[in-house]
């Protein structure tokens, strides 16, 4: 009876490390920023990120840093522009002392379509924080959300050739 109950202990001690692995595990960090982002809550997104976090790819400027990227945030979701990505695809290595995450992800979007998402995690005191993002969107959805400017035509190559001396006119 004391092997069985002991047993149960442990499994149940198991499964307790496990739910709280799954909480602060960085697939659990990513989930919860595009969460917030697909809710524009500031809050919430600003929690993932580490305290100097680097964010590619995204506003005006394409490297948002530390307070910069906080107040780009609260900016843009204050005004009420969400970033709905969906984790579509993601793979998550781990350094050899379990400190240091980096990812790449496909991610998926109803405004622009596909995009690609890479970074860096780090953890703290068991949590998980967002060091660096870096987020590419696919040229598809760059066409869609910025109009490309036709080329002008070139003008036809000459083919003419001089008399004589066997070289190009100039026509």
């Amino acid at each position: 009876m004391k092997i069985v109950s002991r047993a149960g202990a442990v499994l149940l001690c198991l499964l307790f490390n496990l739910q709280a692995f799954a909480e602060t595990s960085p697939q659990a960090t990513l989930d919860a920023l595009h969460q917030a982002g697909a809710d524009a809550n500031h809050t919430a997104f600003n929690a993932a990120l580490a305290p100097d976090a680097v964010f590619l790819g995204v506003g005006e400027s394409v490297r948002l840093q530390g307070q910069a990227l906080r107040d780009f945030i609260d900016e843009s979701f204050g005004s009420g522009n969400a970033w709905d990505y969906s984790s579509s695809a993601r793979e998550v290595q781990l350094s050899a002392d379990g400190s240091i995450a980096w990812f790449d992800e496909a991610l998926q979007s109803d405004q622009l379509g596909r995009a690609y998402g890479s970074g860096v995690l780090t953890q703290s005191g068991g949590i998980w924080k967002v060091v660096q993002y870096n987020l590419v969107v696919s040229p598809e959805a760059q066409s869609v959300a910025a109009p490309v400017v036709p080329e002008e035509p070139k003008k036809p190559e000459c083919r003419k050739t001089r008399h004589k001396t066997n070289k190009k006119a100039t026509c």
